[in-house]
């Protein structure tokens, strides 16, 4: 996104702002979508690089989420513990305690939403 400008919107899912966009920033829309217990969310994450990005950001963080909720995790490690071949624990620990439906629900409505948004007419959108 940062070198290719056809990007019109970004997506962070629980990451750090790293190399060219943490140092040049973004002039585009980016979605930062965290787990709940992420580090990029609060103090300091994400927000010493937010004077840099000047497009609109949008920080939303998902309760009852962990950082592998926010990846094929979600999805893999809830069979896994149905199968009896992972423990409710260690699910736990990677994906937290929000139900497998809902989490993917909220991922799919906010990033549905955000796109639609951001590429709408009123960010230069068709």
């Amino acid at each position: 996104m940062h070198d290719d400008h056809r990007v019109r919107a970004g997506v962070d899912l629980d990451g750090p702002i790293l190399g060219s966009v943490a140092a040049d920033g973004l002039d585009r829309p980016l979605l930062m979508l965290a787990s709940d217990t992420s580090p990029w969310f609060g103090n300091p994450g994400w927000e010493p690089r937010w004077a840099t990005n000047t497009g609109v950001k949008i920080p939303l963080r998902i309760a009852g989420t962990q950082h592998m909720s926010l990846c094929d995790q979600q999805i893999i490690l809830p069979q896994l513990t149905t199968a009896g071949l992972l423990e409710p624990a260690k699910k736990a620990e990677a994906v937290g305690t929000i139900d497998t439906a809902r989490s993917i629900d909220l991922q799919r409505a906010y990033l549905l939403a955000y796109f639609a948004a951001t590429t709408s007419a009123a960010f230069g959108g068709e």
